[in-house]
């Protein structure tokens, strides 16, 4: 049955109505998927998961001032739920609002250091600003979650090397090729130390 043709969630049905929006999001299905959520987050207005799932699919939508919304009302239910504090730091910087974006990013890195994408988004959000100095302390908390990301990597070399650091450029970047070797970036932004 088609997820728009079902009938209304209730406390009974709301799980089903949740796990079909699951589904058809996963097979790329987000118009099908937005209204099988809706309706389940209605029956269920302080899930945060069910509130999320909405959210996101309105991000995938490109409905993002919509999904801005709703991952703030995910965190009204749990200010530390670290994936919508992502998506809603993510969607801002879409948008062009990183100011906005970076005290969103600064409390996922607090909340949880270890999330593979909180410090390398922060970072990515600082240097934006022209804030290397920072960027670089925020992607060394990025390489240590995860030594083994390469971009993570490659982006320590980059606050580096706007702060005419080179030869710890150069250090970042070596790693940064030998984690990825089949990156022609990697390889090039290492030559470019070297000029």
């Amino acid at each position: 049955m088609v997820c728009g043709q079902m009938p209304e969630a209730t406390l009974d049905n709301w799980v089903e109505r949740f796990n079909e929006g699951a589904r058809l999001f996963n097979a790329g299905r987000h118009a099908e998927a937005e209204a099988c959520f809706r309706t389940a987050a209605a029956a269920q207005p302080g899930h945060p998961v069910v509130q999320f799932n909405l959210a996101l699919t309105l991000k995938v939508l490109g409905r993002r001032e919509e999904a801005i919304e709703a991952f703030r009302a995910v965190l009204r239910l749990r200010a530390d739920h670290a994936d919508a504090l992502l998506q809603l730091g993510i969607a801002l910087l879409e948008l062009g609002r990183t100011p906005e974006a970076l005290p969103v990013l600064a409390r996922l890195v607090a909340v949880n250091p270890t999330h593979p994408s909180a410090a390398l988004t922060l970072g990515n959000a600082l240097m934006q600003q022209d804030r290397s100095e920072l960027a670089e302390a925020v992607y060394r908390l990025a390489v240590l979650a995860d030594p083994g990301c390469a971009t993570s990597t490659n982006n320590l070399g980059a606050a580096l090397m706007s702060q005419r650091r080179l030869d710890e450029a150069a250090r970042v970047y070596r790693r940064a090729a030998r984690l990825a070797p089949d990156s022609p970036e990697y390889h090039k932004n290492l030559g470019t130390c070297r000029m």
